[in-house]
């Protein structure tokens, strides 16, 4: 069954939905965060939702969708972040991500992820979570008014040191 939390596709279609209503401008923001899992078919990118069917792409919904919408908001800072593996599956074409990082550069969007393709995201029991997302909310939290090269510093050495230690 689906846990408390974890998006169908229908309601997370509704968040995209949503973002391409907004009325934003230059000095406005986007974040769209995804935790969970994704993969490549047939030259795209796919957010697993609770109800996918892993052998039909259009129970997942693409990153592109994501990212277009993002873009159509209008908004001058659009941030996406994935804590998702990006390991390769058998059953799949390519690492999840390649397309998603290709298509948001062309769409003006920052990606951060939580791992480097072919590899899987770790989580900690500790902290209750991904350590991926663990250091970005604690970035977000510390850092006022940073670039997103700062934030990505501050992530990557924040994993770093909690993977030394966990």
């Amino acid at each position: 069954g689906q846990k408390r939390g974890e998006p169908n596709c229908a309601s997370l279609r509704k968040v995209t939905t949503g973002i391409r209503k907004l009325a934003l401008g230059p000095d406005d923001s986007v974040f769209f965060y995804f935790a969970g899992h994704g993969f490549s078919q047939d030259g795209r990118d796919y957010l697993v939702c609770a109800d996918t069917l892993r052998s039909d792409a259009r129970t997942a919904v693409s990153t592109e969708e994501v990212i277009s919408a993002m873009a159509s908001s209008a908004a001058g800072n659009l941030i996406l972040m994935f804590d998702a593996g990006r390991s390769r599956d058998p059953h799949h074409t390519g690492a999840f991500g390649e397309r998603t990082l290709e298509f948001a550069r062309r769409s003006g969007v920052v990606v951060f992820w939580g791992c480097s393709p072919g590899e899987t995201c770790q989580e900690s029991l500790a902290l209750g979570h991904g350590i991926f997302t663990y250091s970005m909310l604690h970035a977000i939290r510390k850092q006022h008014r940073c670039t997103p090269a700062d934030i990505d510093r501050f992530v990557t050495s924040a994993v770093g040191t909690i993977c030394m230690h966990d």
